[in-house]
């Protein structure tokens, strides 16, 4: 199943996704975020991708945070992603370490509420 990404009207950005995730689907899937004209820093995304499977070349996400960096613009924002298996936690965990030397903050997390709650919050 392909992306689906909404724009709630507390100001925050669910995107979910399903099946099989490629890292160019969700820099694709990046690059329509980015578009959006709702996407202001400081910007708010929850990924739900909890019945997601991810096929990533390599053992690095040098390539996604590169991506990203020239995308953000100044600003403190909050990215929150949410899976279920290991290799995604792992994916995930090495992309928040990255983004650590960006312009916001990225966690991923096992369970639901705890990404709610922690994207939910001001930062």
């Amino acid at each position: 199943m392909p992306f689906v990404t909404i724009y709630r009207p507390d100001g925050v950005f669910l995107g979910t996704d399903s099946g099989v995730i490629t890292a160019e689907q969700w820099i694709e899937e990046a690059k329509k975020l980015y578009a959006d004209p709702r996407f202001v820093e400081p910007t708010r995304v929850l990924w739900d991708l909890r019945d997601a499977t991810f096929e990533w070349p390599g053992t690095s996400v040098d390539a996604e945070v590169e991506f990203v960096r020239p995308e953000r613009t100044q600003g403190r924002g909050r990215v929150a992603t949410v899976v279920s298996t290991d290799l995604a936690f792992g994916v995930g965990h090495m992309f928040a370490l990255k983004a650590s030397q960006l312009e916001f903050e990225a966690r991923v997390f096992r369970e639901w509420a705890p990404a709610v709650e922690w994207i939910e919050e001001e930062s």
